[in-house]
C-alpha cells in the first residue's frame, strides 16, 4: 500500500477508493474471523 500516500488530489474521506478500501478492511476482518474459527474447529492446519 506504498502507492496510496500519492493519490493527495481528492479528499481520502470522501472518494470512492476511500469507501472501497473499507469495504476490503472490513472484508478481510471477516475473512480472518472465518479462517480462524475453521482452523480451531479442523484442528492446528498449516
Amino acid at each position: 500500500m506504498a502507492t496510496a500516500s500519492s493519490d493527495r488530489d481528492v479528499p481520502i474521506t470522501d472518494s470512492r477508493a476511500y469507501r472501497v478500501l473499507k469495504f476490503l478492511k472490513l472484508l478481510l476482518t471477516v475473512v480472518t474471523l472465518v479462517v480462524a474459527v475453521w482452523k480451531g474447529l479442523n484442528g492446528a492446519l498449516p
